[in-house]
């Protein structure tokens, strides 16, 4: 066991010490937990629909954001309009039925798959151990603790989490060079609008950052 365990550690040092192998692992990893998932679940769960799901098809079919729930009720502020509009997208490509639904569900997993590969490289820019972002990267890629979110019906929470990081790093940037240049903190307020679009709840880091 002991022996295991040191094998274990060596293992995750060395993918500390290489960021791309490590996003690659963890990536993989996430990806084929997920896929396996996918193609061991019934095609009901494929295409079923959250209210996100809804409201993109709602785009899809009529250009309206609307209709959340089962009934339709009209317009709605329900969601963030960031991934409601991907998912229209993705109907307008491959339709409401199964094959929509595949191709929503590739999305999803892809993007839960690039976010936790990416959480090592997220660790050393924080100033954390890049072998503690490859243990979380790991957990999370082998573990799909929500799986119905992680693979079937998503929301924004990992184009948030993506976005957060991105907005943070540049925060940390320009307070580190005391940047002083307009355009640069125009480039700043804009890209925090975008963050919003995609994560109103953002807004409350976004005031403790300024």
């Amino acid at each position: 066991m002991r022996h295991m365990l040191a094998h274990l550690v060596r293992c995750i040092e060395k993918l500390a010490r290489h960021p791309f192998r490590a996003f690659t692992v963890i990536f993989l990893l996430s990806a084929v937990v997920r896929t396996v998932l996918l193609l061991t679940s019934g095609k009901t769960e494929i295409v079923q629909f959250a209210e996100a799901e809804r409201i993109g098809r709602s785009l899809a079919k009529t250009g309206s954001f609307a209709d959340p729930y089962v009934e339709p009720t009209g317009l709605t502020a329900h969601c963030s309009p960031f991934y409601p509009l991907l998912v229209s997208m993705i109907y307008r490509l491959f339709g409401t039925e199964l094959a929509g639904g595949y191709a929503r569900c590739a999305v999803i997993i892809l993007v839960y798959s690039v976010l936790y590969g990416l959480q090592p490289y997220f660790a050393r820019r924080l100033g954390l151990a890049p072998a503690a972002g490859v243990i979380a990267g790991l957990l999370s890629a082998a573990i799909p603790l929500n799986r119905s979110a992680e693979v079937f019906m998503g929301w924004e929470e990992p184009w948030a989490a993506i976005a957060l990081a991105w907005i943070l790093f540049f925060t940390l940037a320009l307070w580190k060079r005391a940047e002083k240049r307009a355009l640069v903190w125009i480039c700043y307020g804009v890209s925090w609008g975008a963050v919003l679009y995609i994560s109103p709840s953002l807004l409350p880091v976004q005031l403790g950052a300024c």
